[in-house]
């Protein structure tokens, strides 16, 4: 749950967009990037490959955030009303306590036909922006595998 002075930043990610969603600012992150090796992740037909980026402002340990799938709740009653989301199971979300500058990626396999949703919290209350050096979060959309024969 949130505390009064978070941050809550969502964004509702639905697959039908090419470019689901870009925050990054004018940082320089070639040096932050990790040169470590990691398992390639492989996802079944028909879902696909994203990758979340995140990299946290100078107070690291501020920020935390989770990915999740939302359904959509139809509760027109055949009379036009508007649907609500509500939120399903967290499919990925940081592993630890971040610490300050520090880039982190995540990859998911999810379904094109969902809804997912991205939230970033920041305990402090500033987000991951401007007075104190601009941390910024991405997904990257990969193209689906190719049909199996």
């Amino acid at each position: 749950s949130l505390l009064s002075s978070d941050i809550e930043q969502s964004i509702v990610v639905d697959e039908e967009e090419e470019n689901v969603a870009d925050t990054t600012k004018n940082t320089n992150t070639a040096a932050i990037l990790s040169t470590a090796t990691k398992l390639e992740l492989s996802c079944p037909p028909p879902q696909r490959k994203i990758t979340i980026q995140m990299l946290t402002d100078n107070y690291g340990s501020d920020t935390s955030w989770e990915f999740r799938q939302v359904y959509e709740n139809n509760n027109n009653n055949g009379s036009g009303g508007t649907a609500h989301l509500t939120r399903g199971p967290i499919l990925a979300k940081n592993e630890r306590t971040y610490d300050n500058r520090e880039f982190d990626s995540r990859d998911v396999c999810l379904e094109d036909s969902s809804l997912y949703e991205l939230t970033v919290y920041d305990t402090y209350g500033d987000g991951l922006c401007c007075r104190y050096t601009a941390g910024h979060y991405k997904i990257l959309k990969h193209p689906p595998p190719p049909p199996t024969t």
